[in-house]
Order: C-alpha cells, then structure tokens, then sequence
C-alpha cells in the first residue's frame, strides 16, 4: 500500500503495486495500519502520529480517482498470462475492491 500511494515516480506508475493490492485485499490478508503508518511517517509521506482507516481509505480513493488505469494496465500487462484478467480494471472496480480492506487497526 506504501508503494501504491507514494512511490514517487511522477506520472508513471508501477503496475506491480496495483496487482499486489488487488492480491491482498481478494485473498483477505489484513494491512497492519501501525506499520503502515511508521513506514509512511519514516519515509516522510505521512506527518501525523497515526492514520485511520478512513484516512487511509480517503489515501487510496484519492489516487485510484487521479491515475490514469490504462497506464497501470500497461505497465503490468507483459506479466499477466490472460491480459483479459485486466479488462475489470476500471476505477470504478479498485474503488469497489478497496472498501473490502481488512485492517489490522
């Protein structure tokens, strides 16, 4: 989720991370938000003590709703063997999967 929201790339984006979040969020596993937090505080993306999960989830609908998908879908398309996997990659859909994060609050 670090990597996702923060990567600092300018335009380009890092498919991987948008694949990875869709992995964890389908398979369950939970975000530890303390972690997350200490990560995005050290790196000097985040300037408060804790986040929420709102907050977090007001992060993810922030970018999701300014990347450009097509991009994403671009730059992971040479890994995926069925590249129709991707054609449900819409913001609409990671806007959806991100309100099933589980997090370890």
């Amino acid at each position: 989720m670090h990597a996702l929201l923060f990567r600092k790339w300018k335009n380009r984006v890092k498919g991987r991370d948008w694949y990875d979040m869709e992995w964890y969020i389908k398979n369950g596993v939970e975000l530890n938000l303390k972690h997350f937090c200490q990560r995005a505080t050290e790196s000097g993306d985040w300037s408060e003590e804790t986040i929420s999960k709102n907050q977090l989830l007001e992060l993810l609908h922030a970018k999701i709703n300014t990347t450009k998908i097509e991009n994403v879908k671009e730059d992971v398309i040479r890994f995926i063997q069925n590249p129709n996997e991707l054609d449900i990659w819409t913001r609409g859909y990671f806007n959806l999967l991100v309100e099933n994060l589980k997090v370890d609050e």
